[in-house]
């Protein structure tokens, strides 16, 4: 069983049966592209959390550039291939939690665990052989960041967060040794 695969029943396992804690989905955009995520919270009390998350992070070049075409497409040059998928583990901190009144929580947020690096190599045209043909590295990274949950109803809430991704590489991928970076985040929870 591939590495990949792994990483979905893992995923899945921590998604299924019925729960008090609640799960969210979100995209990201940030310095050096744009994700979705999956959060799942393993552990929460008045004014702090436990949580687990997933994040597939396209990297795009500093110089990747699209365009129209003139038959209603789009073409792009310097496209760079390379996907990031962090694993977190991480902890949220509410500390007006009680304090502020409409449903309105600002927090901290730390997180750190395993970078998963895809790397097509971008000199492939096909989409598919491109990807079969990834170069794969772990290491590790973190995430701080403050945000604002806002209670919308009383089984899900919406956060609006920003932050700084910390993401080191153990070698230089694509003429760069880390992807650093501002993150601004955006997600859904909702309690089963």
């Amino acid at each position: 069983m591939s590495r990949s695969s792994l990483i979905c029943l893992l995923l899945l396992s921590l998604s299924m049966g019925k729960t008090t804690n609640p799960s969210s989905f979100g995209i990201a955009t940030g310095s050096h592209g744009w994700g979705i995520s999956y959060q799942r919270i393993l552990k929460s009390n008045v004014n702090s959390e436990i949580n687990f998350e997933f994040r597939f992070y396209d990297v795009k070049g500093s110089d990747e550039f699209a365009f129209p075409t003139y038959y209603g497409g789009t073409e792009t040059i310097n496209e760079q291939s390379l996907v990031i998928s962090p694993v977190f583990a991480g902890f949220r901190y509410y500390p007006f939690e009680g304090k502020i009144e409409n449903n309105f929580s600002p927090f901290v947020t730390l997180k750190a665990g395993p970078l998963f690096i895809f790397d097509g190599n971008e000199e492939i045209t096909s989409f598919i052989e491109r990807w079969k043909k990834v170069d794969t590295h772990v290491t590790f990274g973190g995430h701080a960041g403050i945000g604002v949950k806002f209670l919308t109803s009383n089984i899900s809430s919406i956060s609006v967060s920003a932050g700084l991704d910390l993401f080191p590489m153990n070698r230089e991928i694509d003429e760069q040794s880390q992807y650093n970076g501002l993150l601004l985040q955006f997600e859904f929870s909702w309690w089963k």
